[in-house]
């Protein structure tokens, strides 16, 4: 309990604290929301970058050269020839 003394108020430091208005409950679950939702979404965001490699990859649409080396089959060569035009020319000069 708050005294006076030497005309003062003399309160313990838990008697103090206790008028003092600490955070908003409403700021803190906002910030908390919000932090929430940004790992979420970079979570969400690097399994996409995971599954879009797999594509690409089954694909063959890595990007390497080496998987595009002239004479080694790969999907790419095989969606080309299937998309030949009526003549049997597929436009590559062959």
């Amino acid at each position: 309990m708050a005294t006076r003394q030497h005309q003062q108020i003399v309160e313990t430091p838990t008697e103090a604290r206790q008028a003092e208005p600490g955070p908003s409950v409403l700021a803190l679950l906002t910030a908390s929301t919000g932090l929430a939702i940004l790992i979420l979404g970079v979570i969400v965001d690097q399994l996409f970058g995971v599954a879009d490699r797999g594509i690409r990859r089954r694909w063959g649409l890595t990007g390497s050269n080496e998987s595009f080396a002239p004479g080694r089959w790969c999907r790419r060569d095989h969606l080309l020839r299937a998309q030949r035009l009526p003549d049997g020319n597929d436009g590559g000069g062959r």
